[in-house]
């Protein structure tokens, strides 16, 4: 298993976001930043995230047979990753890296996602609505949804 983490890591290096021209990738007017404003907000060019790094969940060993040091290491070069896209995930604070992990397999590597050149995509899958909220039981609204139920 060492050997292939040590692939999966590389895998993931591999996908970072090239280092793009700044001259050309920052809007130059008022305009133009609008413009791209415009085409993330209206998913322009939005695919899944595995689309434009090309990993699938098919390369990530499923949690069980990792140890947590493997865990943290795939989840940091992850997160590493994806800031080159210039995106980040808000995990729940009380979240372990064991499900963090599962739902990095399970629930990022497909979200819909347009590259964007400037500016942070934050992926928190929350709607505020704990019932919903995908984060289920680590959901951070769940204590207020507790409080208006009673």
């Amino acid at each position: 298993m060492r050997q292939y983490l040590q692939y999966l890591v590389s895998d993931i290096q591999v996908a970072h976001k090239a280092e793009v021209d700044v001259e050309s990738a920052f809007p130059k007017t008022f305009e133009e930043e609008m413009e791209e404003v415009e085409r993330y907000v209206s998913g322009e060019g939005a695919r899944p995230l595995s689309y434009y790094t090309k990993l699938h969940k098919e390369v990530f060993p499923p949690a069980e047979r990792l140890n947590k040091s493997q865990i943290k290491i795939i989840l940091e070069a992850y997160i590493t990753m994806l800031k080159t896209w210039n995106a980040q995930i808000d995990f729940p604070e009380k979240m372990p890296l064991k499900e963090r992990y599962e739902f990095l397999r399970n629930k990022i590597l497909e979200v819909d996602f347009t590259p964007i050149n400037s500016g942070q995509v934050y992926f928190d899958f929350c709607s505020g609505y704990a019932p919903d909220c995908e984060w289920e039981s680590y959901c951070n609204c769940i204590e207020y949804w507790e409080k208006e139920d009673l």
